[in-house]
């Protein structure tokens, strides 16, 4: 009888973790995360900030938080912004206020436009758990048409006030010659 029941026992618990693998917890109380509008120009460095808001009846604790960008035009992610300006927890009723959450890079080249798919978790939880997805949020970013002139371009805009210097030059050489 003994073994029958460590049998049982075993598929049981082998059901459970099937059924929870691979699954993200979220934790129970309320928690809101509000994103900024994002944008930025190609070249550029792009802070995201947000206001993480906890609107349920206990305090939460802020571990860290992860993203992802849809886009592999967005480089060099870093969060210690995240850790710099997030508090450790959030009472009841309270929020962060608007913070900085994360940098990351806009590639040089990258088209104008604007691009969604991207999500950012807060990770925390209760005082003995830190590992709970508190709250995920989407957000997109505007990547704004490069007006970087190209270098011929450049070097004939010179050309053509360098031409008007000597012309204004010569006129006024002109113009004190013949008094």
């Amino acid at each position: 009888m003994r073994a029958r029941q460590i049998k049982i026992l075993a598929m049981l618990i082998l059901v459970m973790s099937l059924l929870t693998w691979g699954r993200t917890p979220v934790y129970a109380d309320g928690v809101d995360l509000t994103i900024a509008p994002v944008s930025g120009s190609p070249g550029s460095t792009v802070t995201v900030d947000g206001t993480i808001t906890n609107n349920g009846l206990d305090t939460v604790y802020l571990n860290s938080e992860s993203f992802t960008v849809a886009s592999g035009s967005f480089v060099n992610g870093d969060i210690t912004d995240f850790f710099l300006n997030a508090p450790l927890s959030l009472a009841p009723d309270t929020n962060s206020g608007l913070i900085a959450l994360f940098t990351f890079e806009i590639e040089p080249g990258t088209s104008g436009g604007s691009y969604s798919g991207n999500f950012l978790d807060i990770v925390g939880g209760g005082p003995s758990d830190f590992t709970d997805v508190l709250t995920s949020s989407g957000y997109s970013v505007t990547v704004f048409s490069s007006t970087v002139p190209e270098p011929s371009a450049l070097v004939l805009l010179s050309t053509g006030l360098l031409g008007l210097l000597l012309l204004r030059r010569d006129n006024l050489k002109a113009l004190a010659s013949s008094r």
